[in-house]
């Protein structure tokens, strides 16, 4: 028997299971959980098992409609089972509690404690601030994942020949890359940055108490920092790639006319030969 049921059979009987998928906004389905704001374009929709398979969704959600705390052995078996399908870029896993409500949270798994007319509100505000939250350790990651790169990629920056012209196209696509990444990183800003509500409401302090845990705010600037650092090497890249081009254009062009200069000198002598033969 998997964890997940035997924790199950230990809870209060309306306890469920939510697989999660995020889609795109203009999916059609009726089982939609959260719509995302249009710059996004996502949604989040509620699938069941027989639509999906256990590893291909975005997140899951353990929904407990309770009235009291849970047992502490209750509780160390759910964050077993939370922490048991860690995020793959950053093992992390966190517990939050307030006005009665206990979360478990980890990038693909949550565990929601709460009374039953308070699940829903609590469980679109875990939604919306978890996809936030995991989209910025995925550019984290994959930032991460491009030092070695970079470090081989940063003497190209100072001097490109011809003998490096088969990296034009790889060199490029790190560049677009990088630049995706920002946009990215600067369409999810606002939404992890957001100002506290006032007066504040359960939904808003559950989002708010979750980014200051993960320290938003800091990892927000800290990887604008290293973009800026990826930006500038491959902007220098492309730089003395256009340079070596146009220079090299440039030489084509010379060599072409000193050609055609002693082509010309050759038909000239050869015609004053001729006609100083006859």
């Amino acid at each position: 028997m998997s964890l997940l049921k035997k924790i199950l059979e230990c809870l209060p009987e309306e306890s469920r299971i939510e697989k999660i998928k995020f889609v795109p906004r203009e999916t059609n389905c009726l089982n939609e959980l959260f719509q995302f704001p249009v710059a996004m374009n996502r949604k989040a929709i509620s699938v069941s098992p027989e639509e999906i398979q256990s590893e291909e969704s975005d997140l899951t959600l353990l929904v407990v409609p309770s009235s009291i705390s849970l047992e502490m052995e209750k509780v160390t078996a759910i964050r077993e089972w939370v922490e048991g399908d860690n995020h793959a870029t950053e093992p992390i896993s966190l517990m939050l509690s307030l006005q009665h409500v206990q979360i478990l949270w980890s990038p693909n798994r949550i565990a929601i404690v709460a009374e039953a007319k308070r699940v829903e509100t609590v469980q679109r505000a875990m939604i919306e601030a978890s996809f936030y939250v995991s989209e910025l350790m995925n550019i984290e990651f994959e930032i991460s994942q491009r030092w070695p790169q970079l470090e081989e990629d940063i003497p190209i920056a100072f001097q490109y020949d011809q003998k490096l012209i088969g990296k034009k196209k790889e060199l490029m696509q790190k560049f677009q890359s990088i630049y995706s990444f920002r946009a990215h990183l600067a369409r999810i800003t606002p939404f992890l940055l957001c100002p506290h509500v006032y007066p504040p409401t359960l939904a808003s302090q559950v989002g708010e108490r979750l980014r200051e845990r993960m320290r938003v705010e800091d990892r927000v600037e800290f990887i604008s920092d290293q973009l800026e650092v990826y930006e500038e090497v491959y902007e220098l890249c492309s730089q003395r790639i256009n340079d070596h081009q146009h220079a090299y254009k440039g030489h084509t062009l010379e060599w072409m006319i000193i050609i055609l200069l002693l082509v010309q000198i050759l038909l000239s002598v050869f015609d004053y030969l001729t006609i100083a033969g006859s």
